[in-house]
């Protein structure tokens, strides 16, 4: 009797190469033994597998709207996307983001295929304020055989406007700690990486840093770019701090973890802007706790389901900037917090967010591996 075929993913996403979604990617690479191809919503230049690229869409009132397609253009779409699924031997779906699953709603409508969904952020908290949004998940996760998301937070967003399946899990995006080990810290240096946006705006933290940093001889670099950069510029100055803060600007992903295991604490406020924005489980953190680095940070989305207060980091409320000055003292002053703290986060890494087990975990939830 022939052996049954080995199932392949599809990974429905917007953007392959999106320099923020590096978890995508790892997606693409490493999810059911890399037996995976990509359907994206966005060109791609250097596809990592089979892709087939859907370019003509854009948001309308929070949800992608495909541009001008009438009945028989819907129907070429539809068909050359099963023709793709097909050719290809497609066995599953995943569509990364809630807001993919409703831009394909009329194509996944009918598919004989199992279609699972990931929530990993805005798509479960800002987007949920748009109602043709909600009516479009509304009509959509019925047809889904499961929803998976990186964080409780985010399914409980979801629950809380009457969003639920009854096959859910929580799978974060994980991080290779194998890879990913610790480093020699550098006397004194607080390090931040990240997007200059509203939700992980680098200001509160540069006013928590500035309480403290002279007493303790500290330094903070900040990794990323955004529309908050020329501010973050301008308070530097007008604090006096030239010589004590550095933003590296946009920094290549190896080279930013690179730098991550030579700080000797990772420090980031998170908070939710006016149009309820939220992170899920920032990957960055993973990343620091894989680092074995101690945490000082605020109590945002899915954060504390990883960084426990006074046991895998710091946490203090989002807006408390002389609350985060403190975490920073204590870490700064007392060495033997940061080793207890970092060598906890480490263990924790190591036991909850190595994505090679929570691969395998959503994986076993797609069916991947059979019955």
């Amino acid at each position: 009797m022939a052996s049954q075929a080995s199932p392949v993913l599809a990974i429905v996403t917007r953007d392959i190469t999106k320099y923020s979604e590096t978890f995508i990617h790892r997606h693409a690479l490493r999810l059911n033994g890399g037996r995976t191809v990509v359907i994206a919503l966005a060109p791609c230049p250097a596809p990592v597998r089979p892709t087939l690229t859907l370019e003509n869409y854009r948001k309308r009132g929070g949800v992608p709207m495909v541009l001008g397609l009438n009945a028989l253009r819907q129907m070429r779409r539809r068909r050359l996307i099963r023709q793709f699924l097909k050719a290809q031997g497609v066995t599953h779906v995943l569509c990364e983001f809630g807001y993919v699953a409703t831009e394909l709603e009329r194509d996944l409508k009918g598919l004989d295929l199992p279609v699972f969904c990931m929530f990993r952020g805005r798509d479960s908290s800002a987007q949920l304020s748009s109602d043709k949004y909600r009516a479009a998940l509304e009509r959509v996760l019925p047809r889904l055989d499961g929803i998976a998301a990186v964080a409780q937070f985010l399914l409980d967003n979801l629950a809380a406007r009457g969003l639920r399946h009854p096959r859910s899990i929580v799978v974060p995006s994980g991080t290779d700690t194998e890879a990913l080990t610790p480093g020699t810290p550098e006397q004194g240096l607080v390090f931040c990486a990240g997007r200059l946006v509203g939700k992980k705006s680098p200001l509160p933290l540069i006013r928590a840093f500035a309480r403290v940093a002279e007493q303790h001889d500290l330094r903070l670099e900040i990794a990323g770019d955004g529309p908050e950069t020329e501010a973050a510029h301008a308070l530097i100055a007008e604090l006096g701090l030239e010589k004590r803060v550095f933003l590296l600007g946009r920094m290549p992903h190896d080279a930013l973890l690179a730098r991550m295991r030579q700080a000797m604490i990772y420090a980031q406020h998170f908070d939710t802007p006016a149009d309820g924005d939220t992170e899920g489980m920032p990957n960055v953190i993973q990343e620091a706790m894989a680092c074995g680095l101690p945490i000082a940070t605020t109590r945002h989305a899915g954060i504390p389901e990883h960084v426990h207060d006074c046991e895998t980091g710091l946490l203090v409320e989002p807006g408390d900037e002389l609350g985060l000055g403190d975490a920073l003292g204590r870490l700064a002053g007392d060495g033997a917090l940061r080793d207890r703290l970092g060598r906890a986060a480490r263990e924790h890494a190591e036991k909850e967010l190595e994505f090679r087990r929570l691969y395998k975990r959503l994986e076993d939830f797609m069916g991947l591996h059979g019955s």
